[in-house]
This record gives structure tokens, sequence and C-alpha cells, in this order.
């Protein structure tokens, strides 16, 4: 699915490396949030630091790098269900661990491989919430601005400083003041899971899984068709990202908000076209920030008058 959308990208992948890389003139980046040669030099860079630190981790240079890989596949994938199909929280229907163990073996990683992966958990194995889909989301929402939007960036990494900061301290505060035994399940049950995947691949030490290579492959390909019948078949009412989304234990929670949305867009264009779906895009797009702003007032509120929090389950 990743792979697939990448080679549909080709030509603008090109067009950015050549700004980036030759300072091409006839490629224009000034109505980005930041130049394309500086957007290259910061994944490149970040992508460095992500590979040092799992090599200082434990980790081979090759195992690494297929982790790193296997990690932007699965952002970019998630981004694409967020962004393509409406889902607000989505989660991975692999992690980079569970991939690396069973697909080389815990004797190719090495119990010092299998730990580094364990840890990793924390920013790649369990997601619903991350950097990549907000920003795509908020590109979009400041598509037809017409300010500045360099300073846009800057935002970003100021958000990212102060939620960090915010749900460290949360963390700490709560833990510290209650007891983290007697706070929701989640609040332990993840803290265990990186030291779960560690002993027990450890103590098992299990092999390649050749299974899993095989129904890899028949995913691919599957998958591969998929798209093949999106682009070509103008009939074809089936959208690929169906298969990755229905492997996941929220898929169910979710659905009737995806089609309760697509039955309304289309009901718009069907019977109003085009001026009216953009008539009453800024509707939707209010419910949307109308549901996290009402949750973030009755945060506040709960925060100076000793609440439990109710009321934001209530408007959750």
């Amino acid at each position: 699915f990743v792979l697939f959308g990448l080679c549909m990208g080709r030509a603008h992948l090109r067009s950015v490396c050549r700004k980036a890389l030759l300072d091409d003139s006839a490629v224009d980046d000034t109505g980005e949030i930041m130049s394309y040669r500086t957007a290259v030099l910061v994944m490149l860079g970040g992508i460095g630091v992500m590979w040092v630190w799992l090599c200082e981790s434990g980790l081979s240079i090759w195992a690494a790098g297929v982790s790193l890989f296997i990690v932007f596949v699965i952002f970019i994938g998630l981004t694409r269900m967020v962004t393509e199909g409406g889902f607000f929280n989505t989660r991975a229907p692999i992690n980079p661990g569970n991939f690396m163990v069973t697909g080389f073996g815990v004797n190719a990683l090495g119990g010092a491989g299998v730990t580094a992966l364990g840890y990793s958990f924390i920013w790649a194995g369990e997601l619903r919430l991350f950097v990549m889909a907000a920003t795509a989301n908020g590109l979009k929402l400041v598509e037809n601005i017409r300010a500045n939007r360099r300073i846009l960036p800057w935002a970003i990494v100021l958000a990212i400083l102060l939620s960090a900061a915010g749900s460290v301290w949360i963390g700490l505060t709560l833990g510290y003041n209650h007891g983290a035994v007697n706070l929701h399940p989640n609040y332990t049950g993840m803290v265990h899971y990186p030291f779960s995947f560690i002993t027990r691949n450890i103590l098992n030490g299990p092999s390649v899984d050749w299974t899993g290579w095989i129904l890899r492959a028949w995913g691919g390909t599957f998958m591969a068709l998929l798209m093949l019948a999106r682009q070509r078949l103008h009939w074809w009412p089936i959208h690929p990202l169906g298969l990755p989304i229905s492997s996941m234990w929220m898929t169910d929670r979710l659905l009737m908000s995806v089609f309760t949305a697509w039955l309304i867009k289309g009901v718009m264009l069907r019977y109003g076209g085009m001026p009216l779906y953009r008539k009453f895009k800024p509707l939707f797009i209010g419910l949307v920030a109308g549901q996290f702003l009402s949750m973030a007032f009755w945060l506040v509120v709960d925060y100076f008058t000793g609440m439990t929090g109710n009321m934001v389950y209530l408007m959750e």
C-alpha cells in the first residue's frame, strides 16, 4: 500500500530531490511550510540520529536499517489511513519488533537487539495518535491560507514540546498522588508490554517464521491488485484501505462514524455537487475543532474545580 503510493508520487519526489540537491529553479517550493532542501536535510538528519540510536541500543547496522524502513512504512501507511479514510485514531496491523523477530529470528538479532526492539515500542510499536498524521491534517487546514506558512513548523515543534512535557508531568503526578496500580489498566499495562516482549522472545528464542513471510507475500500481492484495480478500473468500488483497516481491533468502533461521513458526503455531492460540498466544509471542520476545544475546556474546568473528569468522558 505504501510502496505503491510512493511509486505514484515519484514525479513529485524527483522534483523535491532536484530542488533540494541541485537547486532547480523550475521547481517552486515557496508555498510549502519549509523549503524542500530544509525538509530533505531534516529528514536525513533525523533518520541518521534514529539509526545511530538503535545501533547504540543494541541492534546491528542492518537490523536498525530494516527496522527503520518498517517504521516509516507504518508511519506513512497510518497517515494515509487517517487522511484518506477519516480515522481520527488508528493502530498499525503490525509493529517493527514483531516483524523483526518473526522475520529474522532471535539468533540473528541477539539478546541486545531484541531488547532494543522492545524499548522502541514507545515510539514505533503502539501508535494511535502520532505527529505525521496530525501534521498532514494541519497542512490540509492551512492550504488555503495566504499568510506566511513557514511559521507552522515552529508551531508544530512547540506543540510537541508542550504536549510531551504535559504528558510526563500529569503521568507522574497521577502515579504518585493516587498510586499507579490504582489507575486505568492501560497506565500500568502498557508499561509492562516492552519487558514482556523482551523476556518472551529471549526465553523462547523463536526462529524465522517462514509461514509469516508467505502470508506477507500474499498480503502484499493482494494489496497490489487492489491498488491496480483502483487506479485502472473506474467502476471499482472498494478502497484498498479496507484491507489493513480490517485487521485493527478498533475498526468496529470507528466504522459507523466513517460510513456516516461517507453517506453525508455522497448525498451532498450527488444532489448539490462540488459547490454545496465546498459550502459545508467549514461546518464539518468546525465539528472536529469543536470536539477538541470542548474537551480542552472541560479539562481546564476539572483542574480548577477538582472534578474527576466525567465531563471529558461525556464529551468523548
